[in-house]
């Protein structure tokens, strides 16, 4: 009888301790979704593709060998749900018709596996996109830059090949792409030029001196806008060391 008792306890403490590691083993299954485009025509077949990861101890593959795709409307009613198969490392594709879509504006993509159900939906993958409209494009001249520049290192350095990156966003804080820059020094000549990519980054090299004052053009839409860049530092271990004063050199 007391075999018996023992085997009971061990069971039960065992299924206890199971319950337990639930949440920390499968809550970290995760989707990440993309799109091919943001903005799609009416009766347009969604192209999309993704991954489901498992964060949880050592393994980066998945519990679930599928998930569901939903696209929703601005009112979160599913318009469609597909059941999609994902491989051994969780990659997928997946073609959502959007026959019936009755109106244009802003829908979304949701993806999920039965296992994340069991917890929030608020893990799950979620992923605007645009049927029958295109975002609005910007007045010309009518935006006001941000501009957020980067030397390579934390400073610049007397006479040096130097890198700076450089951020420019409108005033909502988007980024910019396609915006030209030109580096110019006190005397008006141009040093170096670029272009921002896709993330509104730019990168420019150029040699400072000490002895000058630079300034980084920003030019969008017919407009020019002039930021200050730092001066370069003629002694760069003590501009190292008043950047780090804890710093062993």
């Amino acid at each position: 009888m007391k075999k018996y008792l023992l085997l009971t306890l061990l069971f039960l403490l065992g299924f206890a301790n199971v319950k337990a590691q639930l949440p920390h083993d499968f809550r970290s299954e995760q989707i990440f979704l993309g799109v091919a485009k943001t903005e799609w025509a009416p009766n347009d077949t969604i192209e999309a593709n993704g991954i489901v990861t498992c964060l949880a101890s050592k393994n980066i593959h998945p519990y679930s060998r599928y998930l569901y795709v939903e696209l929703l409307n601005s009112s979160d009613s599913v318009m469609v749900r597909q059941k999609v198969g994902c491989d051994e490392r969780g990659r997928f594709r997946v073609r959502i018709p959007t026959l019936s879509v009755t109106g244009e504006g802003v829908y979304y993509l949701r993806a999920y596996t039965n296992l994340m159900r069991n917890f929030s939906g608020e893990n799950f993958a979620l992923q605007p996109v645009l049927i029958g409209k295109a975002f609005p494009k910007r007045e010309k001249g009518n935006g006001v830059l941000k501009c957020s520049i980067c030397p390579e290192g934390g400073f610049l350095v007397d006479n040096q090949v130097q890198g700076i990156v450089a951020s420019v966003t409108d005033y909502a804080g988007s980024a910019l792409a396609g915006v030209f820059l030109s580096v110019v020094d006190d005397h008006g000549d141009t040093l170096c030029v670029g272009k921002t990519r896709a993330s509104g980054l730019a990168n420019l090299k150029f040699v400072p001196l000490a002895a000058r004052h630079y300034r980084l053009l920003v030019s969008d839409n017919c407009v020019t806008t002039s930021f200050d860049i730092p001066s370069a530092c003629s002694d760069m271990q003590s501009s190292w060391k008043s950047k780090h004063p804890h710093a062993l050199i």
